[in-house]
This record gives structure tokens, sequence and C-alpha cells, in this order.
């Protein structure tokens, strides 16, 4: 269930070297292990293996009960670990020329912004077929 968790904090797609780094796991065969039973249980499968190893949640919705199942302080944790593998495993973007020198917090408002949109959408559609 964490590497589940931890995978929807990457996003709906994320890159296997990001979830290895950000994991705390003992070993890449336990990640591995962990990931093939996310594969079998058909919450995830394996986008491409090259040049990188890309998983995508099925669903979005698996994505989003896996993401908000986290407490909020655990969620900026792992929004932080991510940032700072992100900035070791991409060193030659230029993070700084964004608004934010953190990557992970312009993804993290990109994120919000999608979700309060759909849920608006959801909430527009309720109150129409009320009327």
């Amino acid at each position: 269930m964490k590497v589940l968790q931890e995978a929807s904090v990457i996003g709906r797609s994320f890159l296997y070297d990001i979830l290895l780094q950000i994991a705390e796991l003992p070993d890449p065969s336990t990640l591995d292990r962990a990931l093939l039973g996310l594969e079998e249980a058909k919450l995830i499968y394996e986008r491409s293996e090259q040049p990188d190893r890309v998983y995508m949640f099925k669903h979005a919705m698996t994505q989003e009960v896996a993401y908000s199942r986290l407490l909020r302080k655990e969620r900026q944790k792992i929004h932080q670990r991510i940032g700072a593998v992100i900035e070791r495993l991409f060193p030659d973007r230029r993070w700084k020329d964004m608004r934010s020198k953190n990557p992970i917090a312009i993804f993290s408002r990109r994120t919000t912004c999608c979700r309060l949109s759909r849920r608006q959408r959801t909430r527009s559609k309720q109150s129409s077929s009320t009327c």
C-alpha cells in the first residue's frame, strides 16, 4: 500500500527511477515485487521500458484515492523527496527559471488546480441534474 501511495504522489504516470529513490525500501527487488503485485491486482501497468521504465495507474480514481489516503504532512514529505530526486536525476533542466525553485511545487499547484476544476465540473453536473 505504501508503494502505491508514494507512486500516487508522483502522478498518474510515474518513472520507476523516481519511485525507486523515494520509496523507503531496503532494495530494488522489494520495489519490483511490490510493483508486480500492483500490476497483478490490475491497479497499475507498465507503459514503457525504453528508455525509462514508466508505469501508469490503470484508473485515475485509483491514483486519487491512494493520494487522498495520505496525511497532509506525509504527502508534503513525499513531495519534497520527489522534488529532490527530480533535481538530481535531471540536473540539466533549468528549474531556477521557473516561478518556483522547487519543481514539485509547480506540479503540486497544477495537480491541485486539476482536482479543483474536476470537483467544480462534478458539482455543476449535479446541480444541473437536480433542476
